[in-house]
C-alpha cells in the first residue's frame, strides 16, 4: 500500500504505536489523550516512574563517570558502586516529596528493587559493552529535533524514506573509531520483544 503521509519524521516509539494501533497512535499523539490513573495511592511506583527512576539514575551516573574518565583515572569498582547507591538514595528522596502518602517501607522496598537492579547492570556492563576498548561518549543523546543534529534517515526496500528523531541513552565509540555501540535502556518487562 502506497502511504499519502508523505515525509514524516518521528520517533521510533511514535511509528511503534502507530503500526500497532493507529487509533491509539491518534488519541495519544495528536489528541494527546492519556488514560485516567486511579485516584487510589499504589503501594509500588508505577512502571513509567520507577523507569524514569532508572534512567535519571544512569543518566547521572554516567555523566559522573564521563568527567572522571576525561581526567586520566576510570573509577574503581567500589566506588562505582557506590556512587550508584548514592544516586538511588538522591533520587528515592525527591520522589518522597514528590508523591506523599506511600509508607516509609514502601519506599525501602523499591529503593532495594531499584539498588539490585543497578547494581546488576553495573556488574553485567563490562561483557555487555563489548568488551574492551570501549569509552562511553555521550549519555541522553538527543537527534533529529533541531537543526543541529539531522534525524537519522533509513530507506526502505521499495525506496522510501524514514526518518527518526528521538533520544538514544547512551553512546559508546571504540578506542579505535571502528565500532559504536547505542543504548536505550528498558527497566520494564522484555515481552514485547521476544522472537
Amino acid at each position: 500500500l502506497e502511504s499519502d503521509l508523505g515525509e514524516t519524521v518521528g520517533s521510533a516509539t511514535a511509528f511503534e504505536t502507530y503500526a500497532a494501533c493507529p487509533y491509539r497512535y491518534f488519541l495519544s499523539r495528536l489528541l494527546h489523550i492519556a488514560p485516567t490513573e486511579s485516584p487510589e495511592v499504589e503501594i509500588g511506583l508505577d512502571p513509567l516512574a520507577f523507569g524514569s527512576l532508572i534512567h535519571a539514575v544512569l543518566e547521572k551516573f554516567s555523566l559522573w563517570r564521563m568527567s572522571d574518565d576525561s581526567e586520566g583515572e576510570s573509577p574503581g569498582r567500589q566506588a562505582q558502586e557506590d556512587r550508584m547507591r548514592e544516586l538511588v538514595d538522591s533520587h528515592i528522596e525527591e520522589l518522597k516529596e514528590e508523591t506523599p502518602g506511600r509508607s516509609d517501607g514502601a519506599w525501602r522496598i523499591e529503593k532495594t528493587r531499584a539498588w539490585l537492579i543497578l547494581r546488576q547492570w553495573l556488574r553485567r556492563e563490562s561483557t555487555l559493552a563489548g568488551g574492551s576498548g570501549m569509552r562511553q561518549v555521550e549519555a541522553e543523546y538527543v537527534f533529529g529535533r533541531d537543526e543541529q543534529i539531522s534525524p537519522i534517515e533509513v530507506r526502505t526496500a521499495a525506496g522510501h524514506s524514514v526518518k527518526f528523531s528521538g533520544q538514544v541513552d547512551r553512546v559508546d565509540i571504540s578506542d579505535d573509531g571502528t565500532r559504536v555501540v547505542v543504548y536505550d535502556y528498558k527497566s520494564g518487562s522484555n515481552e514485547p520483544y521476544k522472537g
